[in-house]
Protein backbone atom coordinates (compact mmCIF):
# COMPACT_ATOMS: atom_id res chain seq x y z
CA UNK A 1 0.00 0.00 0.00
CA UNK A 2 1.11 3.22 -0.79
CA UNK A 3 1.94 5.62 2.06
CA UNK A 4 -0.32 8.41 2.87
CA UNK A 5 1.13 12.19 3.27
CA UNK A 6 0.01 14.02 6.05
CA UNK A 7 2.31 17.12 6.46
CA UNK A 8 1.48 19.57 8.59
CA UNK A 9 1.55 22.24 6.10
CA UNK A 10 -0.47 20.10 3.12
CA UNK A 11 -2.09 18.25 4.98
CA UNK A 12 -5.53 19.20 3.97
CA UNK A 13 -4.31 19.49 0.26
CA UNK A 14 -3.09 16.09 0.51
CA UNK A 15 -6.52 14.36 1.60
CA UNK A 16 -8.72 17.33 -0.72
CA UNK A 17 -10.35 14.62 -2.71
CA UNK A 18 -11.70 12.57 0.30
CA UNK A 19 -12.21 15.72 2.46
CA UNK A 20 -14.43 17.25 -0.38
CA UNK A 21 -16.23 14.09 -1.31
CA UNK A 22 -17.26 13.50 3.01
CA UNK A 23 -18.20 17.44 3.01
CA UNK A 24 -20.65 17.11 0.28
CA UNK A 25 -21.63 13.72 1.62
CA UNK A 26 -22.35 15.65 5.40
CA UNK A 27 -24.23 18.28 3.61
CA UNK A 28 -26.94 16.76 1.28
CA UNK A 29 -27.87 14.09 3.74
CA UNK A 30 -31.25 15.23 5.69
CA UNK A 31 -31.24 15.83 9.13
CA UNK A 32 -31.53 13.23 11.84
CA UNK A 33 -31.81 12.92 15.38
CA UNK A 34 -28.51 12.51 17.03
CA UNK A 35 -29.51 8.76 18.05
CA UNK A 36 -28.66 7.61 14.60
CA UNK A 37 -25.96 9.24 13.80
CA UNK A 38 -24.30 5.85 13.38
CA UNK A 39 -26.31 5.45 9.93
CA UNK A 40 -25.55 9.06 8.65
CA UNK A 41 -22.14 7.78 9.15
CA UNK A 42 -22.49 4.38 7.31
CA UNK A 43 -24.67 6.61 4.69
CA UNK A 44 -21.67 8.70 4.29
CA UNK A 45 -19.37 5.66 3.47
CA UNK A 46 -22.65 4.22 1.21
CA UNK A 47 -22.55 7.46 -1.05
CA UNK A 48 -17.74 7.02 -1.34
CA UNK A 49 -19.33 3.70 -2.83
CA UNK A 50 -21.92 5.51 -5.44
CA UNK A 51 -24.84 4.01 -3.26
CA UNK A 52 -27.45 6.43 -2.80
CA UNK A 53 -28.40 6.38 1.05
CA UNK A 54 -30.66 8.32 3.74
CA UNK A 55 -30.08 7.69 7.49
CA UNK A 56 -34.25 8.38 7.82
CA UNK A 57 -35.11 6.35 4.96
CA UNK A 58 -32.59 3.32 6.57
CA UNK A 59 -34.15 4.19 10.11
CA UNK A 60 -37.50 3.96 9.11
CA UNK A 61 -36.71 0.80 7.71
CA UNK A 62 -35.50 -0.94 10.74
CA UNK A 63 -38.33 0.40 12.23
CA UNK A 64 -35.98 2.48 14.42
CA UNK A 65 -37.74 5.72 16.63
CA UNK A 66 -35.68 8.45 17.36
CA UNK A 67 -35.70 7.84 20.70
CA UNK A 68 -33.83 4.32 19.87
CA UNK A 69 -30.33 3.09 19.86
CA UNK A 70 -28.26 1.70 16.91
CA UNK A 71 -26.34 -1.30 17.50
CA UNK A 72 -23.56 -2.73 15.64
CA UNK A 73 -26.63 -5.10 14.30
CA UNK A 74 -28.21 -2.34 12.77
CA UNK A 75 -25.69 -1.16 11.18
CA UNK A 76 -24.83 -4.64 9.33
CA UNK A 77 -28.57 -5.08 8.34
CA UNK A 78 -28.36 -1.29 7.10
CA UNK A 79 -25.75 -2.15 5.08
CA UNK A 80 -27.41 -5.27 3.80
CA UNK A 81 -30.21 -3.10 2.76
CA UNK A 82 -28.51 -1.16 0.93
CA UNK A 83 -26.45 -3.61 -1.51
CA UNK A 84 -23.14 -3.63 0.66
CA UNK A 85 -20.90 -6.05 2.53
CA UNK A 86 -19.96 -5.37 6.13
CA UNK A 87 -18.45 -7.00 8.68
CA UNK A 88 -17.19 -6.15 11.99
CA UNK A 89 -13.48 -6.81 12.75
CA UNK A 90 -11.01 -6.15 15.59
CA UNK A 91 -8.01 -4.57 14.51
CA UNK A 92 -5.17 -2.76 15.96
CA UNK A 93 -3.17 0.72 15.94
CA UNK A 94 -0.24 -0.86 14.06
CA UNK A 95 -2.50 -2.12 11.49
CA UNK A 96 -4.81 0.67 10.48
CA UNK A 97 -2.52 1.20 7.46
CA UNK A 98 -3.46 -2.31 6.33
CA UNK A 99 -7.30 -1.75 6.92
CA UNK A 100 -9.50 -1.48 3.74
CA UNK A 101 -10.64 2.11 4.20
CA UNK A 102 -13.02 4.35 4.29
CA UNK A 103 -14.16 2.16 7.28
CA UNK A 104 -16.58 2.75 10.41
CA UNK A 105 -14.80 3.13 13.63
CA UNK A 106 -16.13 2.31 16.72
CA UNK A 107 -15.27 4.99 19.19
CA UNK A 108 -16.03 5.79 22.92
CA UNK A 109 -18.51 8.80 23.34
CA UNK A 110 -17.65 11.60 25.51
CA UNK A 111 -19.14 11.39 29.04
CA UNK A 112 -22.63 13.13 28.82
CA UNK A 113 -21.91 13.72 25.42
CA UNK A 114 -24.86 15.50 24.21
CA UNK A 115 -25.20 12.51 20.99
CA UNK A 116 -25.86 10.06 24.12
CA UNK A 117 -22.73 8.50 22.86
CA UNK A 118 -23.66 8.50 19.07
CA UNK A 119 -26.70 5.02 18.55
CA UNK A 120 -28.33 6.05 21.68
CA UNK A 121 -28.00 4.34 25.54
CA UNK A 122 -25.31 2.58 26.89
CA UNK A 123 -22.82 0.19 25.21
CA UNK A 124 -24.58 -3.23 24.90
CA UNK A 125 -23.43 -6.91 23.78
CA UNK A 126 -24.19 -6.22 20.42
CA UNK A 127 -22.65 -2.76 20.48
CA UNK A 128 -25.65 -0.58 21.10
CA UNK A 129 -24.80 2.62 21.88
CA UNK A 130 -21.62 2.68 20.48
CA UNK A 131 -19.98 6.18 18.51
CA UNK A 132 -19.38 5.18 14.98
CA UNK A 133 -17.31 7.89 12.78
CA UNK A 134 -16.00 7.30 9.46
CA UNK A 135 -12.27 6.41 9.07
CA UNK A 136 -11.58 7.34 5.85
CA UNK A 137 -7.33 7.24 6.37
CA UNK A 138 -4.47 6.46 7.97
CA UNK A 139 -0.41 6.69 7.32
CA UNK A 140 0.50 5.37 10.15
CA UNK A 141 1.00 8.46 12.12
CA UNK A 142 -2.53 10.65 11.97
CA UNK A 143 -5.83 9.43 10.98
CA UNK A 144 -8.45 11.45 8.87
CA UNK A 145 -12.21 11.12 9.84
CA UNK A 146 -15.19 12.55 10.28
CA UNK A 147 -17.81 12.14 13.08
CA UNK A 148 -21.51 12.82 12.03
CA UNK A 149 -22.15 13.44 15.76
CA UNK A 150 -20.45 16.06 16.46
CA UNK A 151 -22.73 18.58 15.29
CA UNK A 152 -26.04 17.12 15.37
CA UNK A 153 -29.03 17.06 13.93
CA UNK A 154 -28.61 21.11 12.79
CA UNK A 155 -25.67 20.61 9.96
CA UNK A 156 -25.52 16.67 8.98
CA UNK A 157 -22.23 15.89 10.09
CA UNK A 158 -19.11 17.09 11.79
CA UNK A 159 -16.75 18.37 9.17
CA UNK A 160 -13.33 15.75 8.48
CA UNK A 161 -10.65 16.04 10.97
CA UNK A 162 -7.58 15.14 11.37
CA UNK A 163 -5.97 13.47 14.58
CA UNK A 164 -3.21 11.86 15.69
CA UNK A 165 -2.87 8.11 16.15
CA UNK A 166 -2.76 7.95 19.77
CA UNK A 167 -5.14 10.55 20.21
CA UNK A 168 -7.52 8.53 18.26
CA UNK A 169 -6.61 4.94 20.28
CA UNK A 170 -7.41 6.60 23.44
CA UNK A 171 -11.46 6.40 22.59
CA UNK A 172 -11.34 3.80 20.28
CA UNK A 173 -12.73 0.63 20.94
CA UNK A 174 -10.29 -1.52 18.74
CA UNK A 175 -13.19 -2.34 16.53
CA UNK A 176 -14.03 -1.56 12.88
CA UNK A 177 -16.56 -2.21 10.62
CA UNK A 178 -15.50 -2.84 7.24
CA UNK A 179 -17.62 -1.75 4.51
CA UNK A 180 -17.10 -2.76 0.33
CA UNK A 181 -19.57 -2.76 -2.40
CA UNK A 182 -19.89 -5.65 -4.96
CA UNK A 183 -18.38 -3.19 -7.57
CA UNK A 184 -15.59 -2.56 -5.65
CA UNK A 185 -15.35 -6.14 -5.16
CA UNK A 186 -15.37 -6.81 -8.60
CA UNK A 187 -12.41 -3.94 -9.48
CA UNK A 188 -10.03 -5.91 -6.87
CA UNK A 189 -10.45 -8.93 -8.75
CA UNK A 190 -10.46 -7.09 -12.08
CA UNK A 191 -6.92 -6.37 -10.95
CA UNK A 192 -5.45 -9.92 -11.05
CA UNK A 193 -7.19 -11.47 -14.23
CA UNK A 194 -5.96 -12.24 -17.10
CA UNK A 195 -6.19 -8.91 -18.41
CA UNK A 196 -4.00 -7.57 -16.37
CA UNK A 197 -2.01 -9.85 -16.95
CA UNK A 198 -1.42 -9.85 -21.08
CA UNK A 199 -0.67 -5.98 -21.08
CA UNK A 200 2.33 -6.41 -18.68
CA UNK A 201 3.61 -9.17 -21.54
CA UNK A 202 3.30 -6.75 -24.19
CA UNK A 203 5.14 -4.01 -21.57
CA UNK A 204 7.92 -6.74 -21.15
CA UNK A 205 7.92 -8.24 -24.50
CA UNK A 206 11.69 -7.42 -25.36
CA UNK A 207 12.86 -8.67 -21.63
CA UNK A 208 10.28 -11.89 -21.98
CA UNK A 209 12.10 -12.67 -25.63
CA UNK A 210 15.59 -12.73 -24.00
CA UNK A 211 15.02 -15.01 -21.22
CA UNK A 212 13.11 -17.24 -23.27
CA UNK A 213 16.09 -17.54 -25.76
CA UNK A 214 18.59 -17.75 -23.27
CA UNK A 215 16.20 -20.58 -21.36
CA UNK A 216 16.22 -22.32 -25.66
CA UNK A 217 19.88 -22.29 -25.60
CA UNK A 218 20.39 -23.42 -21.62
CA UNK A 219 18.28 -26.96 -23.16
CA UNK A 220 20.33 -26.67 -26.04
CA UNK A 221 23.59 -27.50 -24.00
CA UNK A 222 21.93 -29.74 -21.56
CA UNK A 223 21.85 -32.06 -24.47
CA UNK A 224 25.55 -31.31 -25.15
CA UNK A 225 26.96 -33.51 -22.63
CA UNK A 226 25.20 -36.80 -23.31
CA UNK A 227 26.53 -36.73 -26.99
CA UNK A 228 30.38 -35.40 -25.73
CA UNK A 229 30.19 -38.39 -24.00
CA UNK A 230 28.96 -40.57 -26.68
CA UNK A 231 32.10 -39.54 -28.71
CA UNK A 232 34.19 -39.79 -26.46
CA UNK A 233 33.31 -43.88 -26.47
CA UNK A 234 33.33 -43.81 -29.83
CA UNK A 235 36.36 -41.73 -31.34
CA UNK A 236 38.37 -41.30 -28.33
CA UNK A 237 38.81 -44.96 -26.55
CA UNK A 238 38.43 -47.28 -29.96
CA UNK A 239 40.05 -44.74 -32.23
CA UNK A 240 42.29 -43.37 -29.72
CA UNK A 241 42.14 -39.86 -30.77
CA UNK A 242 43.55 -37.57 -28.76
CA UNK A 243 43.10 -34.85 -31.09
CA UNK A 244 39.56 -35.30 -30.82
CA UNK A 245 39.68 -35.40 -27.28
CA UNK A 246 41.19 -31.78 -26.92
CA UNK A 247 38.34 -30.81 -29.22
CA UNK A 248 35.86 -32.23 -26.91
CA UNK A 249 37.42 -30.70 -23.33
CA UNK A 250 37.71 -27.39 -25.06
CA UNK A 251 33.97 -27.54 -26.11
CA UNK A 252 33.11 -28.62 -22.74
CA UNK A 253 34.95 -25.94 -21.64
CA UNK A 254 32.90 -23.54 -23.33
CA UNK A 255 29.54 -24.54 -22.44
CA UNK A 256 30.94 -24.88 -19.13
CA UNK A 257 31.39 -21.18 -18.96
CA UNK A 258 28.29 -19.92 -20.77
CA UNK A 259 26.07 -21.57 -18.37
CA UNK A 260 27.90 -20.50 -15.64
Amino acid sequence: MGEIRMSEEGSHASDAGVQTALRRQGAATAPITANHAALQALCLIARLHQVAAEPATLAHQLGLSASDAVGVQDLLLAARLLGLKARRVRSGAERLTLAPLPALALVRAPAGGEDGGGGGGGEGADGAGLHAVVLAQCDGQRVLLQDPGVAGAESGGGRPTIESVPEFTRRWTGELILVSSRASLAGELARFDFSWFIPSLVRHRRLLGEVLLISFMLQLFALVSPLFFQVVMDKVLVHRGLTTLDVLVAGLVVVVVFES
